[in-house]
């Protein structure tokens, strides 16, 4: 597979958009005519693919892992994980 296969794209603000996929997390954002992203950084979790994210009302960042994790992002580095579904974790 692809490594950057996107699964789901979601909206933080006008000029901020994250991408999920296989083994990937991009934070992108907007500057005038410019696009710029960040990958995620996995950290202690190793890379995993990614099917699903979401956004708090305070702008933090959660995706979730097709074993059921929910993973809390801090900026671009990944955080502290949930386990909160015994399957595929799809939506958030």
């Amino acid at each position: 597979m692809d490594p950057d296969k996107v699964f789901a794209a979601e909206w933080k603000s006008e000029t901020e958009f994250t991408t999920v996929g296989m083994k990937h997390v991009k934070f992108f954002t907007i500057q005038g005519s410019n696009i710029t992203n960040d990958k995620g950084l996995y950290g202690s979790i190793g890379p995993t693919p990614m099917i699903c994210l979401g956004y708090a009302f305070g702008g933090e960042c959660f995706t979730g892992t097709p074993k059921g994790d929910l993973i809390k992002w801090n900026g671009r580095s990944a955080g502290k994980s949930y386990k909160s579904h015994t399957d595929a974790l799809w939506a958030i």
